[in-house]
């Protein structure tokens, strides 16, 4: 049905002149959109949290560390790590390899006095709480 047709009706015509055809188009809408099916779903979306950055690379400073000493002389000197997730724990992969009388804790301070003479080597060890492969640096000490 065309506009034309439709505003010739003359049934739409009297509406028109009392005033109810803004009435009837109401009416017409609401069957029409009672007729429309009307369906519904609920949708969940979860959304991560943004990854954090990567920790910078496990690395051991030994600049803190005197490559000399003397016999009966304390000693002391830090090792030092970079980067990594804390906690960061050090050690000594073989705690003989160290002077006689100097020792190191997990923090990484060697202390002691040494008791003998000669040149050392030992290998430190830093380990991160990040699930990866321990790092290690040989330090030397005379």
């Amino acid at each position: 049905m065309s506009l034309d047709t439709f505003a010739s009706n003359p049934w739409v015509q009297v509406l028109a002149a009392i005033g109810a055809l803004d009435l009837l188009f109401h009416v017409v809408l609401n069957f029409w959109r009672k007729l429309m099916a009307t369906v519904t779903q609920q949708i969940t979306i979860t959304i991560a949290p943004a990854a954090p950055p990567p920790p910078p690379p496990l690395s051991i400073d030994t600049t803190q560390v005197p490559t000399s000493g003397q016999v009966g002389v304390a000693y002391q000197g830090e090792v030092n790590v970079e980067g990594g997730v804390p906690p960061i724990s050090l050690s000594v992969t073989d705690p003989q390899d160290l002077p006689p009388g100097i020792s190191m804790d997990g923090n990484g301070n060697l202390s002691g006095t040494p008791t003998t003479a000669g040149p050392f080597t030992f290998t430190v060890q830093a380990q991160d709480s990040a699930p990866s492969a321990p790092q290690a640096q040989p330090a030397k000490s005379s």
